[in-house]
């Protein structure tokens, strides 16, 4: 059975990722590949990349909460996102 007409279910976040200035803004949203526990990644012009996770139980792809996610990792880089 092909799966390629069933609906697929939309999940909604909002994220407030820390910024630099009243101007920054985000360059770069990239999701960890699906075999992996589900991790965002967002890079803002001013070079901050702040990676956030989903608590995850069993394999990588089962979700506890839908809506939790927490900041796992933050740093900046040098040379700003272009």
């Amino acid at each position: 059975m092909a799966t390629d007409n069933l609906p697929r279910r939309t999940i909604k976040v909002l994220f407030r990722s820390p910024v630099d200035s009243p101007r920054d803004s985000v360059q770069l949203i990239e999701w960890s590949p699906t075999s992996c526990p589900r991790a965002l990644l967002i890079a803002n012009f001013h070079g901050r990349i702040t990676i956030w996770t989903q608590p995850s139980q069993g394999p990588a792809h089962l979700v506890r909460d839908a809506s939790c996610w927490q900041r796992e990792h933050e740093w900046r880089q040098d040379i700003p996102v272009a």
